[in-house]
């Protein structure tokens, strides 16, 4: 039983750390990757219910990717 009450606490402490913040970039960006966001930082309901509206409407630049042609692909797939 204290083996899994220390694995617990061990896997918990775990899922805390989330490092420095990316400087230069939105909070929940850090150097090992993103995390939620503070409640401090989160949106209303109503605006980010706004915010969804607005995408049915408004054109979101840079939001496809260029289409690769099937060998650009097929290495990129492969790591090359």
């Amino acid at each position: 039983m204290r083996r899994l009450a220390a694995l617990s606490a061990l896997w918990l402490a775990a899922c805390a750390a989330d490092g420095p913040r990316t400087p230069g970039m939105p909070e929940h960006h850090t150097a090992g990757g993103f995390r939620n966001p503070p409640p401090a930082a989160m949106r209303s309901a109503e605006g980010l219910i706004t915010d969804r509206f607005r995408l049915l409407f408004v054109e979101v630049p840079g939001a496809a990717a260029p289409a690769l042609d099937r060998a650009t692909a097929e290495r990129g797939w492969a790591g090359g």
